[in-house]
C-alpha cells in the first residue's frame, strides 16, 4: 500500500498488518474527506438547498490495497421533486453558455488541502492507538 504525499503515515502503516492498515486508511481518509465536504457544502449554491444537502463522501477500498476518496453530489431520494442535484451539479460547478460556473467543489478542495492532510493524520494516529490497544 502506498500513500502519496504522506511518507510519515506510509512508514507507520508498513509496520501494521494488512487488515489493520486498511482500517486505519479507511477511517483516516474518511476523516479528511469530511473536512472537504463541510467546505463544499458551505460554498454550494443556496437557492433551494438540495445541492448542498446532497454533497457527500465515499471511500472506496480495492482488493489490491488501493484507496480512493470521492467527494461529490450524490443522487437524492425520489422525494425531491424540484430537481435532482446530481444531474445539474456539473453545470453549477463549471457553468454553461448562459451562466457562469460557481466552482464550489474546486474551491473547497483548494482551500482545505492542508487541513485535509492534518485531519487525515490525526485520525490515523487515533486509529493506530486503537489497533495497538487490541
Amino acid at each position: 500500500m502506498t500513500v502519496e504525499g504522506l511518507p510519515l503515515l506510509q512508514r507507520k502503516l508498513d509496520n501494521l498488518g494488512r487488515s489493520a492498515s486498511s482500517r486505519v486508511m479507511r477511517k483516516s481518509l474518511g476523516a479528511g474527506l469530511t473536512v472537504v465536504v463541510k467546505a463544499a457544502r458551505s460554498r454550494a449554491p443556496r437557492r433551494t438547498g438540495t445541492t448542498r444537502k446532497a454533497i457527500g463522501k465515499k471511500v472506496k477500498v480495492y482488493s489490491r490495497g488501493g484507496f480512493v476518496g470521492l467527494v461529490g453530489v450524490q443522487k437524492t431520494p425520489k422525494s425531491v421533486t424540484l430537481h435532482e442535484p446530481s444531474r445539474i451539479s456539473h453545470i453549477l460547478e463549471r457553468g454553461a453558455t448562459h451562466m457562469r460556473g460557481r466552482r464550489f467543489m474546486q474551491t473547497a478542495w483548494q482551500v482545505t488541502r492542508s487541513s485535509f492532510t492534518q485531519a487525515m493524520l490525526r485520525a490515523a494516529d487515533v486509529e493506530m492507538q486503537k489497533v495497538a490497544a487490541e
